[in-house]
């Protein structure tokens, strides 16, 4: 057996000049290119353009009450010797017990209204909320009628009969004192 001979090239030199394939051809390159440039546009409207718009929305609100708020603060700059001098005139003056009390004339309207149609009003007095009246020519079942209208009124806390005189018999007419407890009520309400 014979034994093979191994076969060597017989090409001694190596041609190293060869072409080589570009790996960007423009073909790839272009929508590559424009894909890149819409991303980029989109984050800049979306990322930036728009939040720079919101920014100055914000900012002109925000001068627009700074101008706002100065215009105020122009307008009242003489407010408070104003309302120290208003105070004077109204009644800034008066205490919480004085401005909470009843006028005078909401408790002569109580007497009119409720206590003078059906009887004689012998005295009236006042004092702070607190109004005094004695009353004649009235039955006792007349009182408690005057007693129960009397608390039907939002400006009525409480009314008390101290004195009742009367003869023995039904229906005679009596003498009655009694003591109402006004309060004042709030304007545009029933209730205090």
């Amino acid at each position: 057996m014979k034994k093979k001979q191994a076969a060597y090239p017989s090409k001694v030199t190596m041609n190293l000049a060869m072409k080589e394939k570009s790996q960007f051809a423009p073909a790839k390159l272009i929508p590559l290119l424009l894909i890149l440039v819409v991303l980029a546009t989109l984050f800049g409207k979306f990322a930036v353009a728009d939040r720079l718009a919101k920014v100055d929305r914000a900012q002109a609100e925000l001068n627009a009450l700074q101008q706002y708020k100065t215009d105020l603060e122009t307008a009242t700059v003489g407010y408070e010797e104003l309302s120290e001098t208003y105070a004077r005139y109204s009644i800034g003056w008066m205490t919480e017990d004085e401005q909470a009390a009843v006028t005078r004339l909401e408790m002569l309207s109580l007497v009119e209204k409720e206590l003078m149609p059906g009887s004689r009003v012998r005295r009236v007095s006042a004092g702070g909320n607190i109004l005094s009246v004695e009353l004649s020519g009235i039955t006792l079942e007349d009182t408690s009628r005057f007693v129960q209208n009397l608390y039907q009124r939002p400006d009525v806390t409480n009314v008390a009969v101290y004195t009742a005189s009367t003869k023995d018999e039904p229906g005679t007419q009596a003498t009655v004192s009694m003591v109402i407890t006004m309060t004042r009520v709030p304007k545009g309400g029933d209730q205090p």
